[in-house]
């Protein structure tokens, strides 16, 4: 409901506003156009196939596969993927021939049959200013307010402790947050 009413007010320009892991597609009845885009980081995926007058998209390639028209057909460029960078492989590509993947920060649009995608987003490289006390802060800052925006849920919350550092952290911050929300 969020998202298709920034769409509304905001077209295209409203996934720069979001802050989260998505990849999601809207259909423009008015335009006959289809927009859609995926997270900064890239952890929702998003494939699509255009052949001929169809295009299709999923978020798994073999969801793409069970279309009659998509052909299981591996390239050269996809077993170079394969063999060289496996499991690993090169952002915005797919194995198969004709499947693509969207990367990361990037949106694609889909109208009278062409596609464009371009980056609503880029890392950029920045002079580091702080000093030692501000930076940990900082970081603290950052780290607890990612972890907290994934704690929204409608289920009941578990983590899982491995040993690490990073899992302790998830763990004692959520447990934190847990006991401030139950005393309210």
């Amino acid at each position: 409901e969020v998202v298709l009413k920034a769409y509304d007010k905001w077209q295209g320009e409203s996934v720069k506003k979001l802050n989260g892991i998505f990849a999601y597609a809207i259909y423009d009845k008015k335009e006959n156009s289809l927009f859609a885009c995926r997270d900064r980081m890239g952890v929702k995926p998003f494939f699509y196939n255009k052949t001929k007058n169809t295009f299709s998209f999923a978020s798994k390639i073999d969801t793409l596969l069970c279309q009659p028209y998509v052909k299981r057909v591996v390239c050269e460029e996809g077993l170079n993927e394969i063999f060289m960078l496996g499991p690993a492989k090169t952002i915005g590509k797919a194995i198969f021939k004709d499947i693509n993947e969207l990367p990361p920060a990037f949106c694609l649009t889909y109208k009278n049959g062409e596609i464009k995608t371009y980056p609503y987003w880029k890392l950029e490289a920045k002079e580091f200013k702080e000093n030692q006390d501000e930076a940990v802060e900082h970081t603290y800052f950052l780290v607890k307010d990612s972890i907290e925006r994934q704690l929204v849920s409608d289920v009941p919350l578990a983590t899982f402790l491995s040993g690490g550092l990073d899992s302790s952290i998830i763990s004692k911050i959520a447990s934190d947050k847990y006991k401030e929300n139950k005393t309210v």
